[in-house]
């Protein structure tokens, strides 16, 4: 009887052991940072991807999707379309060509260009596109006047934009180049109406202004909206792109003061190019003011 008492409290002793070092054994395979001491350094394998911390700030790639998505609401805020171009060998390539609404009775832009084209030099009106920001020209080109309407003109430019750059933003002009300077962005910006009441032509003039933004693709800003002539949301699209803040103030306080000032209707747009309209009196209501 002995015996087996004896036999019996050696196997409950064995059995209390085994359950014991079990015990130690399940609670050190639950903790991963004692189990990843005694293995050395984890695998990317072996760590659960649903407790891995946060990366730092800085690491975090920005979020190029939302930021996009704001720059393009901010442009159609203001009135920037986007035009159906697109880009040739490097090259942009757009068709511009003018016509001529007729008014009963009512003074037009074509008949003050005309009016103030007679006091000039011959030849003296001139049609540009201009980078507003590096104040240089891309295009520069005399136009007939008494055959404007008549008349169409391919625009050709080497695009400068990639997909990461800051947009340029380009000015396209109608003006009067008597003095040979060969931009239209040195000449007086003021209302047109002026022809009329100062009979002398003084300094050069702009007749027409069109502010077209280059980037990826290319946009028009509506003029007849009133943002278009608003400096601060204008100041405010630039910056947003990463133009640099002093060239997003002088750009949109000139872009501000030419709607404002010359009151330029937009460009019309179609898949082949802009028709620019410069409206004129119907000859048969003759006023006498537009005698010249």
């Amino acid at each position: 009887m002995k015996k087996l008492l004896t036999i019996v409290a050696i196997v409950s002793f064995v059995a209390f052991l085994v359950s014991f070092f079990n015990k130690i054994i399940n609670k050190d395979a639950k903790n991963p940072k004692l189990a990843q001491s005694e293995k050395g350094p984890a695998s990317a394998a072996d760590v659960d991807p649903q407790i891995l911390p946060d990366p730092a700030p800085n690491s975090m790639s920005p979020d190029v999707g939302a930021k996009d998505q704001k720059i393009a609401g901010i442009m159609r805020q203001i009135g920037l379309k986007r035009l159906p171009f697109a880009k040739k060998n490097g090259f942009w390539e757009v068709k511009v060509r003018f016509k001529s609404t007729v008014k009963k009775c009512e003074a037009g832009d074509l008949d003050l260009i005309r009016i103030d084209q007679k006091r000039r030099s011959p030849n003296s009106l001139a049609l540009s596109l201009e980078d507003m920001g590096k104040r240089k020209n891309l295009i520069f080109q005399k136009i007939d006047v008494t055959n404007i309407t008549n008349s169409a003109f391919i625009l050709r430019w080497k695009a400068e934009t990639t997909q990461t750059a800051e947009p340029r933003s380009l000015g396209l002009y109608l003006c009067s180049n008597s003095r040979g300077s060969n931009s239209c962005s040195t000449a007086a910006v003021t209302d047109i109406n002026q022809v009329l009441k100062n009979p002398e032509p003084g300094s050069d003039r702009v007749y027409y202004f069109q502010y077209i933004q280059e980037g990826e693709q290319l946009a028009l800003l509506d003029t007849s909206r009133s943002e278009a002539r608003n400096a601060k949301g204008l100041n405010q699209v630039l910056s947003q792109q990463s133009v640099s803040a002093k060239e997003a103030a002088e750009v949109s306080e000139k872009i501000s003061q030419s709607n404002l000032l010359i009151g330029s209707m937009a460009a019309l747009v179609n898949e082949t190019g802009l028709t620019i309209d410069l409206p004129r009196n119907d000859p048969a209501c003759p006023l006498p003011h537009l005698q010249f």
